[in-house]
């Protein structure tokens, strides 16, 4: 776990409001976004996508224990003339984030949750993010940095 401040930016691609309070829904919903940005290869539609990373953003936190939320799952924009239909963009929030990662296969569930859960932090909730690279992964395997967002403050107590 490491500590960043991460300017804001920009990422587009597909999103789903998904309600945590039925999570046999919630899982199925989150993986149909996932298996569409491949199926449909959201990243051609893109209008100047800066880089091949893809990035899954959690936004727009409800409800207890903040288990409603936003997902959306594209690539990050610096510019764009428009948004093309079916896709929509959020800002990444600029702030304060704790940075956990590790590097999974492909057909291994990350892990990543539960250290979050357990590392106590005072989160925001108003924008986490999680990078996927898959550049040095000989196809076998991807690196996943989860960022979240946190209170943070510079005054003494």
């Amino acid at each position: 776990m490491e500590f960043y401040y991460v300017p804001a930016f920009r990422v587009m691609g597909l999103a789903v409001r998904l309600d945590g309070d039925d999570m046999e829904d919630y899982e199925e919903r989150l993986q149909n976004l996932w298996h569409r940005i491949f199926a449909e290869n959201v990243r051609m539609k893109i209008p100047k996508p800066n880089s091949e990373l893809l990035f899954g953003v959690q936004t727009d936190f409800d409800g207890e224990e903040q288990q409603r939320k936003t997902i959306l799952i594209g690539y990050d924009v610096s510019e764009y003339d428009y948004v093309p239909e079916g896709l929509s963009v959020v800002e990444v929030q600029g702030g304060h984030y704790f940075m956990f990662s590790e590097v999974v296969d492909y057909d291994t569930e990350p892990s990543l949750q539960e250290e979050i859960i357990n590392a106590g932090l005072d989160r925001n909730y108003i924008t986490d993010f999680e990078v996927y690279d898959r550049s040095n992964s000989n196809g076998r395997t991807i690196d996943i940095k989860a960022y979240i967002g946190i209170h943070y403050s510079t005054e003494e107590e």
